[in-house]
């Protein structure tokens, strides 16, 4: 089983200036290759309101 991990960019900034980015990982299938990795990624960014940093 591979992972596909996808960094959020929450839109805050922490104290020191920097985005403040979130991180979840998702299990995929093996047979899941970086093409495919991208398309669950943009899904993933057009049905949410969190920007994938596409």
């Amino acid at each position: 089983m591979k992972q596909l991990r996808i960094v959020y960019n929450t839109g805050e900034l922490s104290q020191t200036g920097r985005p403040i980015l979130r991180r979840n990982n998702i299990d995929v299938e093996d047979s899941v290759d970086p093409s495919k990795a991208l398309q669950i990624a943009q899904v993933i960014d057009d049905t949410t309101n969190i920007s994938c940093g596409r």
